[in-house]
């Protein structure tokens, strides 16, 4: 506005005016012109007040006010607005210069924002952000509202900016606390349901994953229905909702419960919490796992007292402070006995530094295992072996150690060094060839010279070589079929093999083999007998009984020797109880025809009988009836012998059963082999070293004959009717395998004018000397596998960004578990990046993994079903050396004809939830444990619903098993009727008025055992003060009592034996000059009870001991506290009534 034309301007209204003529005023109007300038300053004055308030209103806003004319483009701003954009109201004056404050991402929104309310004639406000000339941001709220002239056009915007930088900065952090809220919902494994009040019942409006898993996915059906429709039969459940909205609190529910969803009966521990104004919070817990755990637990307390083995606590000064009934039965003490005694008087040689050494050291590595010897009651030493184990209890450490009694083994040691010294002799000098070859990698470590002979190698010659490497088998498969057998059954007994020695010749064979371990490392023991030779062999065993007893135990064929005069057993080899199936104490005594082991007896007449006319049969063919009833032919040889003065007959039985069925059994192995070959889709085929096919199977001379029109020709040249290209093309695929490389290749071949793609796994073919003399080519079409991994590829186009970004590890395989999708998260578990995941293999990526997923992939495959909710356990290179566990779950991907084209995994690494679970189960092991060791247990009862539950120790405390009924009269019928009002008194004053109580009463077990029980009881009471929970202590001190009891009675009569023997005990604290006197002590040096206490020395030296001895006594006294072995002095002591006694102090 012009200051020409302003009416405060003091010129104007000096002269009234530049353009206004002098006149004459008359009296009247000079004062209604003085009070209008009297209103105009009041005016004035409210003004400016006015724009005081306002000036104070928008800076407490952080508000301004700006004006625009939109037909002359002009914009005015307040002072305030200049603060809120950081600029001078002269440097924006138009649109344009507004426009260039406003953010770019944020000028189209809010340009078209006010734009359609101008147009609509609406008020508007715009939230946008501005930048300040230091380069900051600030949020603005905009308010405006449009002026239009009678024509509908638009004259003037006016309005408002406010300052909403902090307002946005707190809805930022809300909304990222309402993610971290719901991030924490989402995650927690506890099952979670919120419920609303809906009158007098509540209604289920939310549910996390966690529950959702809980329901087996029930939970979803569920929402929106009420408590009573879910829980009709637990109106428990509804009253805990009731009562967690009514005290707007926290109520527990632990109850078996049957879920509507699947059906199952779990025990479950409910936790309701209020949430205001209005919701209840259900959390439930599966605590089956753990009832089940600690189930088990109880059990275990009960099976370490009643092992065989010997088991002692003992803590770190040494001292007892547990054995079980095993561990006292074996040093003959008593239980009481032992808790009295320290490790030094059980333990030969120990000492209390080499105790602490001890200690040190298991603390240290956690357990230790080492051989001792244990002193008996009567002094004799007992051999023992220890397993021991830090512990930690109830806050105190110990030793736990399972100690096992040790002299049979001791005894078995001794016997086994002289054993194996016979062993060595006996294995040289055996008649047998016998081997000794190791386990892992079949190399021989020794021979006796019988099998040196047999095989013609020598020693040097065998050392360090296998069978195969000699080529002592002249069949391979008959040696696999040997070690499988004794791998698998622990021994094989009498086994044909054809044997070839050195110079090509071949024997036919009976091997026996076992497994043994010798020094440490399982090793094949075999004997090998030359079934040619074998009647020399039985001839040799009448020259000798020593050689005799060796064979016959060694021997591979199934020996016998029975009285001729009764025909009952005198011995069996090991060989004949695996034929007949009797063992050896069923045969001995007993005769054949009592066992039924002739099939014709009348057979057995006639051997018998040609026996006895001709001194001995050879190898004829009987049958024979095992124990099971089946009969097998056999070739026995029978021969009289002499043993111990005894005529006798050895017999000799092999079994030719086996052998017969081997043979089939390779011939009908041959014939399936061929007919799989031939019937396989796979293209198989083989060439030698010069490019020359040695075999086919029907699928590759269908692809030859289709590609070249002719049929391939063994012993042809494989390139024969090929082009130059292919040679050159195919030759280098052939060298690469023929200089030992086994790889895979994928080729796109046209064949009867299709293209196809094949997948070629080209192997080397070695001699068993390692030589390569040819190539095998396996080929099969996977032209449908890679149509179907591009169409995988193609669907997961389609999820790709939820899928890269889910906090669950997610991959997509083929059906040979190579990975064709993975995201992130399963990438970082596995600690290999996403793109080093493609097109590997499981085996190729996380190998230690690959058993477990081939396994699940057979299983999908064999049933076309998902597998969920399956624990996989292992190492990757994410965390090398820590075995971690996942949940997975496998669901198959399938074409729409149902064939399974690869698999979707999802994977969650839960081995943090799991060591956490590991955690809480050995706290509740330490739990129990400490409650066995302190002979106590705890128990809560339910004051409201009279429900009462006991730890497992309290069975063993009230000598009662698991069916013992938990009701309070029950109880307190076992509470000794001298006593029972005593605890009836403590339970009901403290369910009365007080919150805790202590005292001790007695029990009756139903034995008759009368026990002290020591309980403590605390009291929960609700909001109104009523008792609703009591929870209880009791600790079994009957021991603690008979001690007491025995200390009274022991001190009662050392008192009688010193005040009949005139004598006195005492005991003096060096470090507090105090004294503790015995009854007799008072009455010997006439005193009163209780006066000798502090600086008793100086007081006694004083005042009782007589002065011509009291530099003696003190003399004694300064020797024995600096290290003297004894005290021993004698003096004159001053009574009261002046009397002189002589005394003898000795300590």
């Amino acid at each position: 506005m012009d200051a020409a034309y302003d009416p405060d301007n003091e010129q104007t209204r000096a002269a009234g005016g530049g353009d206004f003529a002098p006149v004459s005023l008359e009296s009247s109007l000079l004062d209604e012109n003085a009070s209008l300038l009297q209103e105009l300053d009041a005016a004035r004055t409210a003004l400016r007040a006015h724009e005081d308030r306002l000036a104070l209103t928008l800076e407490c806003a952080e508000a301004g006010l700006w004006d625009w004319d939109p037909i002359h483009d002009v914009l005015i701003w307040s002072p305030q607005m200049e603060r809120l954009y950081g600029v001078p109201a002269e440097a924006v004056r138009a649109y344009a210069d507004w426009r260039l404050c406003v953010h770019p991402d944020d000028i189209v929104q809010a340009e078209m924002e006010r734009a359609a309310a101008l147009r609509d004639r609406l008020p508007y406000d715009l939230e946008f952000r501005v930048l300040l000339p230091d380069g900051g941001v600030r949020w603005i709220l905009s308010r405006g509202r449009g002026f239009y002239d009678e024509a509908g056009t638009l004259v003037r915007v006016m309005g408002i900016t406010q300052d909403i930088t902090r307002r946005k900065a707190a809805e930022a952090e809300r909304a990222a606390e309402h993610a971290r809220q719901r991030a924490q919902w989402e995650s927690t494994p506890i099952a979670s349901f919120l419920w609303q009040a809906a009158g007098d019942d509540f209604t289920l409006v939310e549910f996390n994953p966690a529950a959702d898993r809980l329901s087996k996915g029930k939970a979803p059906e569920f929402l929106g229905r009420t408590a009573t429709q879910i829980y009709p039969d637990r109106p428990d459940i509804l009253d805990c909702f009731r009562t967690c909205l009514a005290q707007q609190g926290i109520v527990r529910l632990d109850s078996d419960y049957r879920a509507r969803g699947t059906g199952a009966t779990r025990a479950m521990e409910f936790t309701f919490a209020y949430v205001a104004p209005d919701t209840v919070l259900l959390q439930a817990v599966d605590a089956t796992e753990f009832r089940r755990a600690e189930e088990n637990l109880r059990f275990t307390q009960t099976v370490v007292d009643k092992m065989t083995d010997a088991t002692y606590w003992i803590g770190a000064d040494g001292s007892i402070a547990y054995v079980n009934e095993a561990g006292c039965a074996a040093l003959n003490y008593s239980r009481d006995e032992l808790l009295a005694m320290n490790i030094a008087e059980i333990v030969a040689g120990a000492t209390p530094v080499g105790w602490a050494a001890h200690w040190e050291e298991l603390a240290r590595t956690g357990t230790l295992r080492f051989e001792s010897e244990l002193v008996r009651k009567d002094g004799t030493l007992l051999p023992v072996e220890v397993q021991a184990t830090h512990v930690v209890a109830a806050g105190r450490e110990y030793a736990c150690g399972l100690v096992r009694d040790i002299r049979n083994r001791k005894a078995m040691e001794r016997a086994l060094h002289a054993s194996e010294a016979k062993f060595a002799g006996l294995f040289a000098l055996s008649p047998v060839a016998l081997t000794i070859t190791r386990v892992a990698d079949s190399v021989f470590l020794d021979a006796n010279e019988e099998f040196v002979q047999l095989s013609g190698f020598t020693h040097a010659e065998l050392a360090g070589h296998t069978a195969l490497d000699l080529n002592l088998y002249a069949d391979p498969a008959q040696r696999n079929a040997i070690a499988g057998a004794t791998l698998r059954n622990g021994r094989v007994a009498g086994h044909p093999a054809t044997i070839r020695t050195k110079d090509g010749a071949t024997s036919e064979c009976l091997v026996s083999a076992a497994v043994e371990e010798i020094d440490g490392v399982p090793c094949f023991l075999a004997g090998i007998v030359d079934v040619g030779p074998l009647r020399a062999v039985e001839a040799a065993l009448r020259a000798g009984e020593a050689k005799f007893a060796s064979l016959f135990e060694l021997s591979p064929v199934s020996l016998s020797l029975t009285r001729i005069d009764d025909g009952r057993f005198v011995d069996v080899n090991h060989v004949f109880e695996q034929t007949t199936g009797y063992g050896r104490a069923e045969l001995l005594g007993h005769t054949a025809l009592e066992l039924d082991l002739y099939a014709d007896p009348v057979e057995r007449e006639q051997l018998l009988a040609d026996v006895e006319r001709q001194g001995s049969v050879r190898s004829r063919s009987l049958k024979f009836r095992t124990r099971s009833g089946v009969v097998s032919e056999c070739l026995i040889s029978v021969v009289v012998v002499s043993i111990g003065g005894v005529d006798c007959y050895l017999s000799g039985i092999v079994d030719v059963e086996p052998l017969r069925q081997a043979e089939a059994a390779l011939r009908a192995h041959e014939a399936d082999m061929l007919a799989l070959l031939e019937n396989t889709d796979s293209i198989i085929w083989s060439v030698d070293i010069d490019y020359r096919l040695t075999a086919c199977n029907s699928v590759y001379r269908r692809m030859v004959s289709a590609t070249l029109g002719r049929e391939p020709v063994i012993g042809e040249p494989v390139f024969v009717a090929a082009s130059a290209a292919t040679v050159v093309e195919w030759r280098p695929l052939y060298d690469r395998a023929f200089a030992g490389e086994r790889y895979t290749v994928e080729l796109e071949r046209r064949i009867q004018d299709n293209w196809r793609w094949l997948e070629l796994r080209f192997n080397p073919v070695r001699t068993a000397a390692g030589d390569i003399t040819g190539v095998t080519v396996l080929g099969r079409d996977v032209t449908e596998h890679r149509q179907a991994a591009r169409q995988i590829e193609e669907h997961l186009a389609e999820i790709s960004l939820y899928y890269d970004t889910a906090p669950a590890g997610l991959a997509v395989f083929d059906t040979d578990l190579r990975f064709v999708r993975i995201n992130k998260t399963l990438a970082a578990m596995n600690g290999v990046p996403v793109e080093d995941h493609i097109g590997r293999t499981v085996a190729e990526v996380v190998p230690l993994l690959e058993e477990q997923a081939r396994r699940l992939a057979a299983t999908i495959l064999a049933t076309g079903e998902p597998v969920t909710d399956i624990e996989i356990v292992g190492e990757t290179p994410a965390d090398p050396g820590v075995t971690h566990t996942w949940r997975e779950h496998w669901y198959p991907i399938k074409r729409s004809d149902g064939t399974i084209i690869g698999f979707n995994v999802t994977a969650e690494d839960i081995t943090e939830r799991k060591r956490t679970r590991e955690l809480l189960e050995r706290s509740q092991r330490n739990l129990a444990r400490a409650q066995e060791i302190g002979q106590l247990g705890s128990y809560e009862w339910d004051v409201a619903g009279r429900r009462l539950e006991w730890s497992g120790e309290l069975y063993r405390v009230f000598g009662v098993d698991r069916d013992f009924p938990l009701t309070y009269d029950a109880i307190a019928a076992m509470i000794h009727p001298d006593d029972r009002a005593v605890n009836d008194a403590h339970v009901h004053a403290a369910l009365a008025s007080g919150d805790k109580s202590e005292f001790e009463f007695r029990i009756v077990r139903p034995d008759g055992a009368l026990r002290y029980i020591f309980q403590s009881i605390e009291i929960t009471r609700d909001t109104a003060g009523i008792p609703v929970k009591l929870f209880g202590v009791m600790q079994d001190i009957t021991e603690r009592k008979l001690v007491e009891d025995a200390l009274r009675r022991r001190e009662r009569t050392l008192n009688a034996a010193e005040q009949i023997g005139e004598s006195g005990s005492w005991e003096y604290d060096l470090a507090t000059d105090r004294v503790i006197w015995s009854d007799n002590m008072y009455r010997i040096f006439d005193v009163d009870v209780g006066v000798p206490a502090d600086n008793f020395f100086e007081r006694f030296h004083e005042t009782m001991v007589h002065p011509d001895d009291r530099e003696r006594v003190r003399l004694a006294f300064d020797e024995a506290t600096a290290g003297a072995d004894s005290y021993d002095v004698e003096y004159r002591v001053m009574r009261r009534d002046g009397s002189i006694r002589h005394i003898h102090s000795i300590a």
